[in-house]
């Protein structure tokens, strides 16, 4: 993704690829989206099944925003 994103600043691509990076991003969002609903979903089941153990929102680490991916 941050490879995505830096093509697409360098001001180098023209508009044609970058609509294709862009769409190329889109996919890599929905498809982690996707992986992370799943594993969510497992995590749940695995604690329902060990007798209900007590979910917590992990807090963001310190300087980092929520939405800020690595």
């Amino acid at each position: 993704m941050e490879q995505i994103v830096s093509r697409m600043d360098s001001g180098e691509l023209a508009l044609e690829d970058m609509l294709k990076e862009f769409e190329r991003g889109i996919k890599l969002v929905r498809d982690c989206q996707q992986f992370l609903k799943h594993a969510q979903t497992r995590v749940e089941k695995l604690i329902e099944e060990q007798g209900g153990l007590e979910i917590k929102e992990l807090e963001p680490e310190p300087g980092r925003g929520e939405d800020e991916v690595d």
